[in-house]
């Protein structure tokens, strides 16, 4: 069993080492950094991600548990703002949102219990719809930022 990542950063002795404000971390595909652990598709998964100020995500759930810790900046889910040392836990098929990042951007932690599970997915077509019509905002905002040059495998996620 070993961890992967697509970080572009070395391992030593078995590990890998960075902070939140480790550089590569906004080279990376919507700024999202994936750390699976062991080899089972279904195992856990930890995301570290960067978001550009003031974006908009659109409501929806994932099917699987998972939480998330915000690290620097803030972040508002449905009408609660998270800062810096909120948790968020989240129940699988649990519909949230919508999220936007805060005037200052948000970096944060989730872990995800199934990595499968990762996607996006919408109870309305409406809020399928807002995805799509969100998405060119958010890939500018990312490249506007100099970041989400690398391209990573999974599905593009929101917080």
């Amino acid at each position: 069993m070993a961890v992967t990542t697509n970080l572009d950063i070395t391992k030593k002795g078995g590990r890998v080492s960075f902070t939140i404000d480790e550089p590569k971390l906004a080279e990376q595909f919507f700024g999202l950094t994936r750390f699976e652990f062991g080899d089972d598709p279904h195992g856990p998964l930890m995301v570290v991600q960067v978001i550009p100020p003031d974006l908009d995500f659109a409501t929806h759930y994932h099917d699987t548990d998972y939480c998330t810790l915000v690290l620097k900046g803030s972040l508002r889910v449905g009408r609660t703002w998270y800062g810096p040392g909120h948790f968020r836990v989240q129940d699988a098929r649990s519909v949230y949102g919508p999220t936007r990042s805060g005037p200052e951007g948000c970096s944060l932690v989730s872990f995800y219990g199934d990595r499968s599970e990762l996607p996006d997915k919408f109870t309305r077509d409406a809020d399928r719809a807002r995805f799509d019509e969100l998405m060119p905002t958010l890939l500018a905002a990312y490249a506007a930022a100099g970041m989400g040059n690398r391209a990573t495998h999974g599905a593009v996620g929101g917080p």
